[in-house]
């Protein structure tokens, strides 16, 4: 794992916690945990996304509160109201809505290049492993030591081996009967 040095924004609001921005990064750099340099970049990247995300969308409901505080509602259901100033042309919540698309957009290219990478990588582990695997399986086998090598088949012993037998040939158990079949416990291997 690449060692990730949390970027802190220089550009943090008055009021946004340089606190909640180093959890968040701590907890991306957790969940991803970039293996390269390239990777530590995209992470660094949707953290960024992210906090710009929720940075326009408290900016997105202060505005829409600011319709109300305006006086604006009149007669007008609240709804109606805020329905009625967003429909403004060049709004201000239509321009931090267009800035909170271009952040969604930004984190999802980010995402996708992690993954990205991601695949690449696991695809060039598998590839090195694949050929150092047939490496070891196309190499010929060392010639053992100290032992000859022999170039016929083996032989017969001379001395014919002797035959184990059973001490009690009337001690073995009685066969059963499977399935109209004959069974002799002992003789079938599984």
């Amino acid at each position: 794992m690449v060692e990730m040095a949390i970027s802190i924004p220089y550009y943090l609001l008055p009021g946004e916690s340089r606190q909640e921005y180093e959890s968040l990064a701590t907890a991306y750099e957790r969940e991803f945990a970039p293996a390269t340099e390239h990777e530590s970049f995209l992470v660094n990247l949707l953290i960024e996304s992210r906090w710009k995300i929720q940075r326009f969308e408290r900016l997105l409901a202060e505005a829409a509160n600011q319709v109300f505080v305006a006086g604006e509602v009149k007669a007008l259901s609240p709804d109606a109201a805020l329905v009625d100033a967003l429909g403004q042309p060049n709004s201000v919540y239509e321009k931090l809505q267009r800035y909170v698309s271009q952040f969604e957009r930004a984190y999802q290219r980010a995402w996708n290049q992690l993954i990205q990478a991601r695949r690449e990588r696991a695809r060039a582990a598998c590839d090195e492993f694949n050929s150092r695997l047939d490496a070891i399986m196309n190499d010929p086998l060392p010639p053992l030591e100290n032992e000859p090598v022999q170039n016929e088949p083996n032989r017969a012993p001379d001395v014919p081996r002797p035959v184990r037998r059973l001490a009690d040939p009337e001690a073995l158990p009685e066969p059963v009967i499977l399935d109209s079949a004959w069974y002799e416990p002992g003789s079938h291997s599984r």
